[in-house]
């Protein structure tokens, strides 16, 4: 039995990672698979060594944890394939779900879940200044797939990750995934997971995941 139990939970792992890898690689596809590719800078990946793992974690629930490599993106691929680029600030991190119909968790056994399977977490983001396809709201919900549902806890190094009142520069793209674009409110994710989220400084500098650049920079190449 304990060995079958281990059988599954490999299985799983497999299957969790393929999709979750495959959310990450084709995230700035998901809205229009015509969208044009980088070619200012080779291609390269980063981060993670394209692992996912899920385990009891002892105390009835269980923890999901990835690490795949994703692909770098520029700042002028970014620009020009986000549906939605803005200028704003944290004003609420909501309750995690699962994807499902009431955001519990799906099966009482890990041995039973499904490669769609998942924990989400949405933000809210008061909107600033858009720039890039303005909206009427003043609100915007940002989705990342970690979170904590009751015991159950799901992390992934390459999801953007927000504190509450943080400043932030996001590029977006609309969820067009089946398992969880219908839950909930309108939201989006960000392009290229957390390349597409940068904290922005008083001095007028962005802080992301390849390193700080002028806030004024981004914008310029948004206008040119």
């Amino acid at each position: 039995m304990k060995e079958m139990k281990i059988k599954s939970i490999l299985i799983l792992s497999v299957l969790f990672s393929l999709v979750l890898v495959g959310i990450v690689y084709a995230s700035d596809f998901l809205n229009d698979s015509n969208k044009e590719a980088a070619n200012d800078n080779p291609y390269y990946t980063f981060g993670g060594h394209g692992e996912l793992v899920i385990s009891d974690n002892g105390s009835d629930g269980i923890t999901m944890e990835s690490f795949p490599e994703i692909e770098a993106l520029s700042y002028e691929y970014l620009t020009k394939n986000s549906d939605l680029i803005l200028i704003g600030k944290v004003k609420e991190i909501l309750p995690s779900k699962w994807n499902t119909v009431d955001g519990k968790r799906p099966h009482d056994s890990v041995n039973d879940f499904e490669w769609y399977d998942i924990i989400y977490t949405d933000v809210v983001i008061t909107a600033d200044e858009y720039l890039k396809n303005p909206l009427p709201e003043d609100e915007v919900i940002v989705r990342v797939f970690t979170g904590t549902v009751g015991n159950d806890v799901s992390t992934a190094d390459y999801e953007a990750s927000f504190q509450p009142d943080e400043k932030v520069f996001l590029y977006l793209i609309e969820d067009e995934w089946e398992y969880t674009k219908d839950l909930g409110p309108e939201h989006y994710f960000t392009l290229g997971s957390i390349q597409g989220k940068l904290t922005l400084a008083d001095d007028g500098t962005a802080m992301g995941v390849h390193g700080t650049i002028s806030q004024n920079e981004l914008v310029e190449m948004i206008s040119a």
